[in-house]
């Protein structure tokens, strides 16, 4: 998996935002934990230019989620760190691809 470094304490994002026809991109993430997989609340945006990081955070009570593709975590902890799946589908099938953050 391709490796993304955050820095403990700060805010960390990571954008797999897709480009697909249809355009309507359905995402999922999921972290691997010690228990099974854990799917990280995940919320759709209609204008992606107009989507606020603190109102989302505020709105949603979620410290990790994620908006139309886009991983947040509003203050990155150790446990953070691991391997993250991020699937994309719409209608004419589904792509993922797994990334490793290393929390520093």
């Amino acid at each position: 998996p391709r490796i993304i470094e955050m820095i403990e304490g700060h805010m960390g994002l990571v954008n797999m935002s897709a480009k697909a026809n249809p355009e309507k991109v359905a995402y999922q993430w999921i972290k691997d934990t010690e228990n099974g997989p854990r799917q990280i609340r995940s919320f759709e945006h209609k204008n992606e230019n107009s989507i606020n990081i603190d109102n989302a955070f505020s709105q949603f009570h979620e410290r990790i989620f994620s908006i139309n593709g886009v991983l947040n975590i509003t203050k990155v902890t150790r446990r953070d760190a691991g391997i993250y799946t991020i699937k994309a589908m719409n209608d004419e099938g589904a792509s993922q691809t797994k990334i490793q953050l290393e929390v520093l």
